[in-house]
């Protein structure tokens, strides 16, 4: 164990020495962790198939789950939200990650459903993001077949 930690702290010496401390890449350095961090405090879930739901003290990250659905499909999302402080975000995707619905909450209670119509077939994605977040999140999703679609 002691030679794995020498050989860590030489590693970030060699490190320290061939970049330097220069502050463009202490920056970038700190931009990179910041955006690849995630914080889960106090995380507890319980998600299957079509839903997660989750209570937190903290959370800072992100969240995803998917859905097969064909074109001209709906997806039904439901929430309930709590957001003690931070932000919650929870946004649908398309296949190719275009953004079909969004919506963000802070400070509050929010509960409500959105029917989101589908323009493509394939794995549609539910992302839920904190930042700085406390509270708790209970998403479920179905997808309804073909509701756009009317017979003449």
């Amino acid at each position: 164990m002691k030679k794995l930690v020498l050989i860590g702290l030489i590693g970030i010496s060699l490190i320290v020495l061939v970049v330097g401390f220069s502050s463009d890449a202490v920056k970038r350095t700190s931009s990179f962790i910041a955006e690849n961090s995630e914080i889960k405090v106090g995380w507890v879930e319980f998600s299957d198939l079509d839903s997660i739901k989750c209570s937190y003290s903290m959370f800072t990250g992100t969240e995803e789950r998917i859905i097969k659905v064909e074109i001209g499909d709906c997806i039904l999302l439901n929430y309930s939200i709590t957001v003690d402080e931070g932000s919650v975000e929870i946004e649908v995707r398309d296949p190719a990650g275009e953004v079909l619905w969004k919506h963000q909450f802070e400070k509050g209670s929010f509960a409500s459903s959105v029917k989101i119509e589908t323009n493509q077939s394939g794995w549609h994605k539910v992302v839920i993001r904190g930042e700085g977040a406390g509270g708790s999140f209970d998403v479920s999703w179905k997808v309804e077949r073909r509701c756009g679609y009317f017979e003449s």
